[in-house]
């Protein structure tokens, strides 16, 4: 046990205490996500979906700029590099977030799942209200473990982790080719926080 203050807090306290916050984060990561697909309806052209998702012409377009050693054309969006990179991170994020709603109604019975666990799983004679992840002693466990999303539970956690394992790497190989552009010259940072991109001399832009 540790000691704080007047508290004592053990060790399910304290997994219980962290795994309350890792859900509180995801739910901000779900706001987050939520008002960037709506701001790809509402957002300038460079904001919308149609200049993030590969389209009918992408395969074509991504032989091409790899042909050319990415320098045959310059964009005013994202390139096809850019495209899939982005395209990849969204599906993580979607996998990530639906993961771990689940994951946060089976471990601590958090929404949008967790109220449905506990109804189907509480002892007879038992209120509702008086149930959570502190009084084990109040839910049949035996009821809990025959539901659906709680037999899915561990691959959904192995799920869970792997998803932010990719999209950890996608993030990181995204950032690095946004930096090396920069340094080539192609002032994609600047453009971020502009709004406008400096074109090269003798090339004719392209819009992603």
């Amino acid at each position: 046990m540790m000691f704080k203050g007047s508290l004592w807090l053990d060790g399910k306290s304290i997994s219980i205490a962290l795994k309350r916050l890792h859900v509180l984060i995801g739910y901000l990561f779900i706001f987050n996500l939520v008002f960037r697909l709506v701001w790809g309806f509402i957002g300038n052209q460079y904001s919308r979906w149609s200049a993030f998702f590969p389209d009918r012409h992408y395969w074509a377009d991504l032989k091409g700029y790899l042909k050319s050693h990415h320098n045959s054309k310059q964009y005013l969006g994202h390139n096809p590099l850019g495209k899939l990179s982005v395209t990849l991170m969204f599906l993580l994020l979607f996998a990530l977030i639906a993961t771990g709603l689940i994951r946060a109604g089976t471990d601590i019975y958090y929404p949008p799942f967790g109220g449905y666990i506990l109804s189907q799983s509480i002892k007879p004679g038992v209120e509702l209200d008086s149930v959570s992840v502190r009084t084990p002693e109040l839910i049949d466990q035996d009821k809990r473990n025959k539901l659906f999303i709680y037999k899915i539970k561990s691959r959904m956690g192995k799920y869970h982790k792997w998803s932010s394992y990719g999209l950890m790497f996608m993030v990181f190989i995204h950032v690095f080719s946004v930096v090396r552009e920069e340094l080539a010259g192609r002032r994609i940072i600047s453009a971020m926080f502009s709004g406008k991109k400096l074109l090269q001399a003798k090339q004719e832009p392209f819009d992603s």
